[in-house]
């Protein structure tokens, strides 16, 4: 029971967060003010109008990962994160430590990276609806999305490492096998 609690929570943290995080702020962008943002809130109070949020968060959620994936990802490799090569025939017996890594810091990942793609998407709904952000709060968003990068950068860089560690490099174990190397 507690690993599908964890690996509920993660998957919350992961792709609903994001969503929920953009549809409140798209919602509160378009809305101008704060009397017509609890009234657009008013039908998420009734379970049919909660269930229609969270499955729109979880569907924003999920673009906003592939948003994630095409952008961020690859910014990441371009400044030199690169993925290792993996020997998932390792895996055997570790399949536990794996998803341990992947709960406690791929997901992470997600979280960070999607919320940054998330407020990089709301930037561009304020510049389409023309507001006015306020210049007092533009340099606490930047920071926010500068720390969400920076955070992102070092859980994937931890979840590279890590899982090196327990799969292992498949070209490393085929030098140790052959003994060491001659040159």
């Amino acid at each position: 029971m507690f690993e599908s609690l964890e690996r509920n929570f993660s998957l919350i943290i992961a792709f609903i967060l994001p969503g929920f995080l953009f549809l409140f702020g798209t919602i509160f962008l378009v809305t101008y003010s704060t009397a017509d943002f609890v009234s657009q809130l008013r039908p998420i109070r009734q379970i049919g109008g909660f269930m229609f949020f969270l499955l729109a968060a979880t569907s924003c959620g999920m673009i906003l990962s592939a948003i994630r994936w095409a952008i961020l990802d690859s910014l990441h490799y371009m400044t030199g994160l690169k993925s290792p090569e993996l020997d998932f025939g390792k895996l055997e017996g570790k399949s536990s430590s794996f998803m341990l890594i992947v709960e406690n810091n791929y997901r992470y990942y997600l979280f960070y990276g999607n919320s940054l793609i998330a407020m990089l998407g709301l930037v561009v709904v304020a510049w389409l609806e023309e507001v006015p952000l306020a210049s007092r709060w533009l340099p606490i968003l930047f920071c926010l999305m500068a720390v969400l990068f920076l955070a992102s950068r070092d859980s994937l860089r931890r979840f590279y490492s890590r899982t090196s560690q327990i799969i292992g490099n498949p070209t490393a174990s085929r030098r140790k096998s052959k003994g060491p190397r001659r040159q």
